[in-house]
């Protein structure tokens, strides 16, 4: 069985996550929905727990790796807090923004837990098995990739995905007639 998880780190303010890491979230959830598989997201920021509200809505396990040495992108830490969450959720597929804070450290993580990489996908499909779709050649040749082997992160290109947003609920007060 499949256990996905989605990286995702706050924008520049700190405050938020960045839309990028947004897309993936949808991406991740719609690969959890259609394979059935439990979903994890976690979360890398200086104030991890704070951005991560926005995704109390979407029923997944949401860990966060947060504090002082998180604030700026830097390899060592990047790379330490996203190996720590793919041995807590004991993911088999990583679906993380194309982002330049992962885009550095992905493929040293992947190396590091025995898994492989694929960077600049478009899409996430298949029926059977999990397909994910990249271009070559200056988006003239359309790849589909296939694996069976785990450990898979899958690096999305930004503009791919809609960005995850949060359902507002509507106060029984401010309802219109």
């Amino acid at each position: 069985m499949e256990s996905i998880l989605v990286l995702t780190h706050v924008d520049d303010s700190g405050a938020s996550l960045a839309k990028s890491s947004l897309e993936a979230v949808t991406a991740g959830m719609n690969l959890a929905a259609r394979l059935s598989a439990p979903l994890s997201i976690g979360v890398v920021g200086e104030d991890a727990a704070a951005a991560a509200g926005v995704l109390a809505q979407t029923s997944a396990r949401i860990l966060a790796v947060s504090g002082k040495a998180f604030a700026q992108p830097r390899y060592a830490s990047d790379a330490a807090a996203c190996e720590a969450l793919c041995r807590a959720v004991q993911a088999t597929i990583v679906i993380a923004a194309g982002s330049s804070r992962f885009a550095r450290v992905a493929a040293g993580v992947a190396y590091r837990l025995g898994g492989f990489i694929d960077t600049h996908i478009t899409a996430i499909g298949g029926t059977e098995s999990v397909e994910a779709s990249r271009w070559f050649y200056r988006q003239r040749l359309e790849a589909v990739i296939s694996r069976d082997t785990r450990l898979w992160f899958l690096l999305l290109d930004p503009g791919t995905h809609p960005a995850f947003e949060a359902r507002r609920e509507r106060s029984l007060l401010n309802r219109s007639p």
